[in-house]
């Protein structure tokens, strides 16, 4: 075996740092959704369908195409979604005043009380998660959360 230079080292230690935060990253979605999904959670909306109202309550005018874009599935799967939400009354389709091709997608009253509850639930437990942190470190967790977002330009 040939010994290990400094390089060598540095690009383990940076595979074995980023493979135990993608672990860490996937056991934490599990607790946080196990937290999330308790009886009186967020029943009858599903945690897919609330993100659903709550990227289009805060998106501006979306799409089909950008619900497909933002959860990474195909726009058929976004169709069957959405229209789950529609038959629920919790979405409208808007078609487009300029091209009736595109479809627009707006948050109903009853959607808004189903997210605003739904997401109120889910806060409620989030906070028995993280409330075991000291806030020194909730701090430090928000600044880095806050630096990978910027880093996708994603809104905070």
């Amino acid at each position: 075996f040939k010994s290990l230079t400094f390089q060598d080292f540095n690009y383990f230690m940076t595979e074995a740092s980023i493979n135990r935060l993608i672990s860490m990253v996937l056991t934490m979605r599990h607790i946080v959704l196990a937290h999330a999904k308790t009886p009186q959670a967020i029943n009858p909306i599903s945690l897919l369908r609330l993100e659903t109202l709550r990227f289009v309550d805060e998106s501006s005018r979306p799409t089909m195409r950008d619900i497909a874009g933002y959860f990474g599935i195909t726009p058929p799967s976004a169709t069957s979604l959405v229209s789950g939400l529609v038959a629920a009354g919790r979405l409208k389709r808007v078609p487009d005043k300029k091209d009736r091709r595109v479809i627009h997608l707006t948050v109903t009253a009853p959607g808004r009380k189903a997210c605003n509850s739904g997401m109120k639930k889910i806060m409620d437990r989030m906070k028995i998660i993280f409330n075991r942190l000291p806030e020194k470190d909730r701090l430090l967790l928000i600044n880095i959360l806050s630096k990978l977002l910027k880093t996708y330009n994603h809104k905070q």
